[in-house]
């Protein structure tokens, strides 16, 4: 398999990750159609999608996005990974207290991880620059609306608007990702 079709099969999974999650947010909103457990496995499916999206929006990218672009693309991968353990948490009985350190560690990383990401993005220039503004403010809005609702506030509108814009950039750049030319990275031949 070429290099190239890798990064056009991560961006794919990129915008099925942003279709499934959105998906999983309107099941859980609206509290229709399946039963939770089906929810939760659209929603692991999506976040698991999400983290092979990372990996082909960084890799098509590699060589210009930096330190900035590396550390956000650890930071968010660990982000999702916190995400991934929720469901778990939930299934084995044990996530009265261990969710809620998942809850606060998700933000902790991922708004550092998306907006270091967004930088390298930016710096790199393969990938529309916009999108990872979107995706950065989004994931930004979202997590610390999230975080002022765990704080015992009233409910905060603020948190659908935001998931929409980070889902958004996500898929924007995906979409930017058919149309990158990359090459793989190749080690320098040493010198004789």
């Amino acid at each position: 398999m070429s290099y190239r079709n890798l990064v056009r099969l991560s961006a794919s999974a990129l915008i099925l990750a942003g279709i499934l999650i959105v998906a999983e947010w309107l099941l859980v909103v609206a509290r229709i159609g399946p039963s939770r457990e089906l929810t939760m496995a659209v929603g692991y499916t999506g976040s698991i999608l999400l983290i092979f999206g990372l990996m082909g929006l960084y890799g098509c990218q590699i060589k210009n996005s930096g330190w900035a672009g590396f550390l956000g693309f650890v930071l968010a991968i660990l982000s999702n990974c916190f995400t991934l353990g929720q469901p778990w948490l939930l299934v084995s009985g044990q996530w009265l207290v261990s969710f809620k350190v998942l809850s606060t560690l998700i933000p902790i990383t991922g708004i550092p991880g998306y907006i270091l990401l967004a930088i390298g993005t930016w710096r790199a220039g393969k990938l529309p620059r916009w999108s990872a503004v979107v995706w950065a403010a989004g994931y930004t809005i979202s997590s610390t609306s999230r975080l002022i609702v765990m704080s015992g506030s009233s409910i905060n509108p603020l948190i659908p608007i935001g998931r929409l814009l980070w889902i958004t950039g996500l898929m924007w750049a995906a979409i930017g990702m058919f149309s990158v030319k990359v090459a793989p990275t190749t080690m320098p031949k040493p010198e004789a």
